[in-house]
């Protein structure tokens, strides 16, 4: 197997079960050098040249202007699930109500 040198979310993220996944699936055996919960720390260190990351491609095109960075596309998706959890309450507050139809309907895109 193929050794790279990765800086991933910090360990107990769902997005690092994914990214894990992903890399034994393409036959890698990713070498976590460093954590984080932050992104742009994340992109720091890859823009430093400490390892390579993998991100939704959503996050990375917010937050790679101004660093030395490419963002190379997968060939595959991947498909995650993710679920809103609200109120069981009918009768929610009024900004519980706006943000569950605004996820919806982004989602929707």
């Amino acid at each position: 197997m193929v050794s790279e040198k990765f800086v991933s979310m910090t360990n107990n993220s769902l997005a690092t079960e994914i990214f894990i996944n992903v890399c034994k699936k393409a036959g890698v055996t990713p070498d976590i050098v460093y954590e984080s919960d932050h992104i742009d720390m994340i992109l720091g260190f890859v823009s430093g040249g400490l390892g390579v990351s993998l991100l939704t491609s959503q996050i990375a095109k917010k937050f790679i202007k101004g660093n030395n960075i490419k963002i190379v596309n997968l060939n595959e998706k991947i498909n995650v699930t993710i679920a809103l959890a609200i109120p069981k309450e009918k009768n929610s507050a009024p900004g519980i109500r706006a943000f569950k139809k605004y996820t919806l309907e982004w989602f929707k895109k």
